[in-house]
């Protein structure tokens, strides 16, 4: 009975020790598919992270100017119209919170709200004039933009400034296509140029202003032409829109001839207060649909742009336009210069 008992003991302790052994394994078992859920999971979730930024990269740079000049005359137009949010989309995150900080504002849509208050002439101030050697630099998908070289005139005489001069920036371009800014640096402080006078027999001396250094008369077309030709017909509606008349300064002499006479005006500038009376809503007719300007580069520096059916996105289709179609361009880019005139002009 002893020994039986014995045995019987040990056939226990054997089952329970086999018992625990396989529980043990079914719990490693457990854990390691859970652990590999777990993972499998994180990198799912890290795959979709990955393609929502490729997503948003491609929606971003589908977007964005394609040229460092389109950039520059977008912003100015967006701090011109009050667009903070639109404005501080042209900049990635990391410069926001720059510019933000540099002009002490809580945020980027407060410093550009602060910068489109110090706005005196909207329409002369969303079409600066530039030196392109002085501003703009190129090197691949790489720009710099030094904005603060920038002046405005009316027609062909130099006047005060527009507004305020917004800074250098860098540029990148995004997947081959548009530009977004990655850096950005204020303009240098002016020195004063000279001393305020001490105060005199208990008088308080009052401090002159500095004088504003402007650019000489010149009859030479502007320096930063439009780069993108079927941009080309909205840079005109803007300009149209607001009886903007500096925007004659895009056009050759013969250009100049042309349109007029398309329009049935003694000189260009008639011929942009004309177009104007028949604007309903210069807001909206300054921003035609992209792609409804067809553009045809014909060697040679030179291209036709067809702006005869253009659309606006709040206007959709039939005579009921916020403006008149402007006609067929033809475009010429000057010897040395980045962007075109309009060299030739036909009605529709």
């Amino acid at each position: 009975m002893g020994e039986t008992g014995t045995g019987g003991a040990r056939a226990e302790l054997g089952s329970t020790r086999v018992q625990w052994k396989l529980l043990t394994v079914g719990v490693l078992l457990a854990a390691s598919g859970v652990g590999g859920l777990a993972a499998e999971q994180i990198r799912a979730e890290r795959v979709a992270e990955q393609q929502s930024q490729d997503q948003y990269e491609v929606n971003l740079s589908v977007i964005m100017p394609r040229s460092p000049q389109d950039w520059l005359r977008v912003i100015h137009s967006h701090v011109a119209h009050r667009l903070p949010d639109k404005a501080c989309y042209l900049l990635a995150e990391p410069v926001r919170v720059t510019f933000a900080r540099e002009h002490r504002a809580q945020d980027c849509p407060a410093a550009m709200t602060a910068l489109s208050d110090q706005v005196r002439d909207v329409g002369r101030y969303e079409l600066p004039l530039y030196e392109p050697d002085q501003v703009v630099t190129i090197d691949g998908d790489r720009a710099s933009l030094d904005l603060c070289r920038g002046y405005w005139r009316d027609v062909l005489v130099p006047v005060d400034a527009a507004g305020p001069l917004l800074g250098r920036f860098d540029l990148k371009r995004i997947l081959g296509q548009g530009y977004q800014a990655v850096g950005w640096t204020p303009c240098p402080v002016e020195p004063s140029a000279a001393p305020s006078a001490p105060s005199v027999a208990g008088t308080t001396a009052v401090a002159q202003p500095v004088p504003v250094p402007q650019p000489p008369p010149t009859t030479s077309a502007p320096g930063l032409l439009p780069s993108y030709p079927p941009s080309y017909p909205g840079v005109l509606t803007r300009a149209i829109g607001r009886r903007d008349v500096g925007v004659c300064g895009y056009f050759t002499s013969a250009g100049a001839a042309e349109f007029a006479q398309a329009v049935g005006a003694a000189t260009c500038a008639d011929a942009v207060a004309e177009l104007a009376e028949r604007v309903a809503d210069p807001g909206v007719y300054g921003q035609p649909q992209a792609g409804s300007a067809s553009a045809v580069t014909l060697g040679g520096g030179q291209s036709d742009v067809d702006a005869c059916a253009l659309t606006w996105l709040t206007w959709p289709g039939g005579a009921s336009t916020p403006g008149p179609q402007l006609g067929r361009l033809h475009l010429e880019r000057p010897a040395g210069a980045v962007g075109y005139l309009v060299a030739g002009f036909r009605a529709c």
